[in-house]
């Protein structure tokens, strides 16, 4: 077993070791590149200028937009806020009207059940005094 992981860890080692001469030798490339090639050095360095130039003015281009828009907005919600104000207001108003409405909407209610409870007990005595004016007119 030791073996084994002996063999696995050089293993691991030895591909270790190649990945870093292989990236070493990947930089040096470059590095003679860039030096043997200066022209494609400046070449890539004023298209790096260009790009970082570009993004400025886009940057720049964003805040005054940016800025617009929170200019557009503040100008709305001096608008509309005042309205919105005003309409809680008026809901809050009407709120404390409806209040005491609900309340005699429901005595209401009430007194409307209490009154066709009576009626029904009325409707059942006169219903009650025919019938026996019935069982009356037939015993004579």
């Amino acid at each position: 077993a030791l073996d084994e992981q002996r063999a696995e860890l050089v293993a691991e080692y030895v591909e270790l070791e190649a990945r870093e001469t292989a990236r070493r030798e990947v930089a040096e490339l470059n590095l003679r590149q860039v030096l043997e090639e200066p022209s494609a050095t400046r070449e890539a360095l004023r298209q790096a200028e260009g790009f970082a130039s570009l993004a400025g003015e886009e940057a720049r281009d964003a805040r005054a937009h940016a800025s617009e828009l929170r200019t557009e907005l503040e100008e709305l919600a001096a608008v509309v806020m005042p309205r919105f104000d005003a309409l809680r207001a008026e809901e809050g108003a009407l709120e404390a009207r409806a209040g005491p409405l609900r309340r005699r909407a429901g005595e209401l209610e009430e007194a409307l059940w209490a009154r066709e409870q009576l009626l029904a007990t009325y409707e059942d005595r006169i219903a009650d005094q025919r019938r026996k004016e019935t069982e009356l007119e037939h015993a004579f």
